[in-house]
């Protein structure tokens, strides 16, 4: 019969590492265990805003009539003008023309695009409103401006789309010569 009774395995641990030969030295305290890092802040609200502009110009795209036309110069390749007319640019600006400024809209714009493409803007976009039913046709800018954004070395590409009382362009900028 064995002389130590093997049920007491605490008593049998005790005995292994002799803790019964002296005091058992006792071990601090734990401490609460460190809290796991913080999420990184993060602009939340601008990346819903930005998703909110790119499903309203989608759905302005989608509603808009299809007689838009797309415009890209030789040697830009088709899959950007692609990418164009589904809304993946980020709009980084917009100039709207006022309806009764019919004389200086080219100028205007002229000037709006070299201050876009000095600030080494991508992605614009040209608001010109569309004449009313009983207005002159011959009134109407969009063609020589269409023309007008085609002579410019600046333009790489654009969309043009009307929409419900105005002609929505937007325009792809190459970037700043140095």
């Amino acid at each position: 019969m064995p002389e130590h009774d093997d049920s007491d395995g605490g008593r049998l641990f005790r005995e292994a590492i002799g803790a019964d030969r002296g005091e058992v030295r006792r071990l601090p305290a734990a401490g609460l265990p460190p809290s796991p890092p913080r999420p990184a802040p993060a602009a939340k609200m601008a990346a819903r805003d930005a998703q909110l502009a790119r499903a309203e110009f989608r759905e302005f795209a989608a509603s808009a009539q299809p007689d838009g036309r797309l415009w890209r110069r030789d040697g830009v390749p088709p899959r950007l003008l692609e990418q164009l007319a589904q809304g993946a640019f980020a709009v980084q600006a917009e100039f709207r023309t006022d309806p009764r400024s019919r004389a200086s809209v080219q100028r205007q714009i002229t000037g709006f695009l070299h201050d876009c493409r000095a600030r080494a803007l991508g992605c614009v976009r040209i608001v010109l409103p569309i004449p009313a039913h009983g207005d002159d046709p011959a009134t109407d800018n969009a063609d020589p401006i269409e023309r007008a954004l085609e002579k410019r070395d600046a333009v790489i590409a654009y969309q043009a789309v009307r929409g419900s009382g105005a002609l929505v362009l937007t325009v792809l900028l190459a970037g700043r010569r140095a």
